[in-house]
């Protein structure tokens, strides 16, 4: 932007003035008042003089157009142009607010999450504090690689979103028969939906099929597993059984939650209880189960309902859960009456506080 001495920046602004007398103007300039940049333009169509405005950028709103003028011109000149601008009719000052720098809210919003206390202990080996930060990220990329298969079963003919629901209620039964862990639960029914989503199958290969996931999940999970042929769907997966599941961020999110054993069978009981569920799968792992926590709080009436610390380590909002939580809610409204009901009789167990009698929310709190 070129400087101006008083003399030319007066010359500009008499020619400013005379073409607004045409109703033809066009000017912009940039000067400093106080140690504020102030931006002056004024803009007008031909025979629109109404639509002149004076725009000004950092200047405080008590700053008048003397004292704009008093920062450039002598006191004659400065006579002549504040005589000149006052008979131009225009609206109030627009004054733009000045915000933080964006690097600046960054270093807050680090600061506020180096407060939060620490859900790792070091002390205990088997939760590798040392790593866990990258075991997650790592986590957080494969679920970015691995969108949520909306609307899968549009390419199957002979199978439905309620065959499948049968099927892994009929799975989680099997599984809790033989004593599973639950990391091969979650893990199952990820293989299931990314196998059913590939590949056209038949009504009579569904229960093979369900079989078949369980197998491959105890075996990548478990300590045992049953005998079932699986060469066929390790090709069509290529081999990849490492896909993040509900259940490795349920462990990390809970961790945050910093909540008792009641607390983590509810929120486990609504997660589970999407399993079956084919709207479920619309979800991502980590959205279902950050939403989970979030609903087992209101449930529970825990105040606040979401923490910083659970927003530090979940990497959701409130706002991004709602439309999530109101499906698992849904899930829990109807789980004592559905039919497909294994996870209800599950969790109406004493060792896992029978949560599932816990009555649930008419609606999410607002």
């Amino acid at each position: 932007m070129l400087e101006y001495n008083a003399f030319s920046l007066f010359y500009i602004l008499y020619q400013v003035f005379i073409r607004y007398r045409s109703y033809e103007c066009n000017f912009f300039n940039k000067k400093t008042i106080n140690g504020r940049l102030i931006y002056v333009c004024f803009e007008n169509k031909k025979n629109e003089p109404e639509s002149t405005k004076l725009k000004v950028e950092n200047l405080d709103p008590r700053t008048t157009l003397k004292e704009v003028g008093a920062a450039t011109l002598s006191k004659r000149e400065n006579k002549v142009l504040t005589t000149s601008l006052s008979s131009i009719k225009r609206p109030p000052l627009v004054v733009a607010n000045k915000q933080p720098a964006q690097d600046e809210l960054e270093q807050i919003k680090n600061d506020e999450q180096d407060c939060l206390p620490n859900i790792d202990q070091d002390s205990n080996h088997l939760d590798v504090a040392e790593y866990v930060d990258e075991i997650y990220q790592y986590y957080w990329v494969m679920e970015a690689h691995h969108q949520p298969l909306q609307n899968y079963m549009d390419m199957q003919k002979e199978i439905t979103p309620h065959m499948r629901g049968v099927l892994v209620n009929w799975l989680i039964e099997v599984h809790q028969k033989f004593d599973l862990m639950q990391e091969t639960l979650y893990l199952m029914v990820t293989l299931l939906d990314r196998y059913i989503s590939s590949v056209s199958i038949k009504r009579t290969e569904m229960q093979l099929v369900g079989l078949t996931s369980l197998l491959l999940a105890s075996k990548y999970e478990d300590f045992w597993h049953p005998k079932v042929g699986e060469s066929a769907m390790l090709e069509k997966l290529k081999f990849r059984l490492n896909a993040p599941t509900p259940y490795v961020f349920m462990l990390r999110f809970l961790k945050a939650a910093q909540s008792d054993p009641k607390f983590e069978h509810l929120a486990f009981y609504l997660i589970e209880l999407s399993l079956v569920e084919y709207e479920a799968v619309d979800f991502k792992p980590s959205l279902l189960c950050a939403s989970a926590i979030y609903l087992a709080r209101c449930t529970l009436q825990m105040t606040p309902a979401w923490t910083p610390l659970l927003g530090k380590h979940a990497q959701y909002e409130e706002s991004q859960m709602r439309d999530c939580a109101k499906s698992l809610l849904k899930f829990q409204r109807a789980a004592k009456k559905g039919e497909l009901n294994i996870t209800y009789q599950k969790f109406l167990r004493p060792d896992y506080s029978k949560v599932a009698a816990i009555r649930p929310l008419d609606r999410l709190p607002l």
